[in-house]
């Protein structure tokens, strides 16, 4: 039910603000936290929320690459033949190298897709999707530097999805 509820709110593209504020609520609204409470300590409801329902959906959210594959337009035969965690990534059958996250993993993204691309003949990084999930790198200026530096590694493509 909290997956679902998630889901319907956007979950992975809320600031922390708006994640405590619905943490706040789930907690104490009587079909979530009260029925909880009924099985653990009802102090402990927002902390197990939190720290395992909720990271669990983002983890779970963030892996699946059909969002990123659309976005950088891969054709549905490309293959991935590596399939990477921190950050979410694939190299395809082609040679290109992707991955994606939230934007303020940018740093630890870009060389990510260098990284993996760097040793391996014929590897290309293709391409990052990033998610803005706070107020920053919403605008053109803030998304400058990230841009630049993505182009000094040679990555193809930046795409923010919004």
């Amino acid at each position: 039910m909290i997956w679902a509820k998630a889901d319907e709110v956007g979950w992975l593209h809320l600031d922390s603000s708006e994640k405590s504020r619905l943490y706040s609520y789930w907690t104490e609204a009587e079909a979530i936290g009260g029925r909880l409470g009924g099985y653990m300590d009802p102090r402990q409801v927002r902390v197990y929320l939190k720290d395992t329902v909720l990271k669990s959906y983002s983890i779970e959210r963030m892996s699946d690459p059909t969002m990123a594959r659309r976005v950088l337009r891969i054709e549905d035969g490309a293959i991935a033949t590596e399939i990477y965690t921190k950050p979410h990534g694939q190299k395809l059958d082609d040679g290109r190298i992707i991955a994606w996250s939230n934007a303020s993993d940018w740093k630890l993204t870009l060389f990510a897709v260098f990284e993996r691309a760097y040793p391996s003949p014929g590897s290309v990084p293709f391409g990052v999707v990033l998610i803005p999930n706070t107020g920053k790198f919403r605008t053109l200026e803030d998304r400058r530097l990230v841009e630049e530096a993505g182009r000094r590694l040679g990555i193809q493509n930046i795409v923010w999805l919004d």
